[in-house]
């Protein structure tokens, strides 16, 4: 007789950015040993919820756990997990800001408290218009779908610190996700973006003005796979294990960062 699974979600607003964790349980056996936890998204789309390593939740003693920092806010969302009794769990994040999220480092993910500008959204074509001699009109080949869209946003950061967190997120040139509430009146839809060249222009000509104003134009892309350093981090690992050796061999970072080593 296949074991039962049970889903559970913790509202996490307070971490960067904010986000839920989502618990597996199991009960009974023979145990499924690692599970995929699915999210099914307002736009009709399921997608995984992202692990350490970009592969399934290990679970280990009846239970594991992963952060979901790639949740969009202020919408209607179901978990789920396809295998066993294939349990579901509805959940609505309410969060009051916009956010940029970094995928593979969600610690450097960025609040954005004042969002100066939001440029209209561009969707160039792919068809190809040719004239041909001879002809008054011209011939279209049409392409198989339009490219993504694109956009732009203007940011305001007001100190050093948040000087430094905004480079610190684009530095790396990673996929971002622009995560913007409802509630904000932006109609802007959650979105994964490459941003383009990136501009700090200051408000004031003056050597020691903090303020900068942050041109981002950006192309919306698809999800990137690939795992999180979400819960790994060496404060998580000495709070656990007083010394390395204290780790069972084999034991993976997935396995770790669910909480099942």
């Amino acid at each position: 007789m296949p074991s039962t699974l049970g889903l559970a979600l913790t509202p996490q607003l307070a971490t960067t950015p904010p986000s839920y964790r989502v618990t597996v349980s199991e009960t009974g056996s023979p145990s499924v040993g690692s599970v995929t936890v699915l999210r099914t998204d307002p736009d009709g789309l399921t997608r995984p919820v992202r692990t350490t390593d970009g592969g399934p939740l290990p679970i280990s003693g009846g239970t594991a756990t992963v952060t979901d920092n790639e949740v969009p806010f202020g919408v209607p969302v179901t978990y789920s997990i396809a295998v066993n009794n294939n349990p579901t769990i509805a959940g609505n994040l309410q969060v009051p800001e916009a956010w940029l999220i970094h995928l593979g480092v969600p610690s450097k993910s960025v609040m954005l408290p004042t969002i100066a500008e939001l440029t209209d959204r561009e969707q160039d074509t792919a068809a190809v218009v040719l004239q041909p001699m001879d002809r008054p009109r011209p011939l279209t080949i049409a392409g198989s779908s339009r490219p993504s869209e694109t956009g732009g946003l203007v940011v305001q950061t007001s100190t050093s610190s948040e000087l430094v967190a905004m480079r610190a997120l684009l530095d790396d040139d990673s996929v971002l996700l622009f995560n913007v509430p409802p509630s904000l009146g932006y109609l802007e839809p959650t979105a994964y973006v490459s941003i383009g060249r990136a501009r700090a222009a200051r408000l004031v000509d003056y050597g020691p003005e903090q303020r900068r104003l942050w041109t981002l134009p950006y192309q919306v892309v698809d999800r990137p796979a690939g795992g999180t350093r979400a819960q790994v981090a060496h404060a998580d690992v000495s709070a656990r294990f007083a010394r390395w050796s204290d780790i069972s061999a084999g034991t993976t970072w997935a396995q770790i960062a669910a909480g099942t080593a």
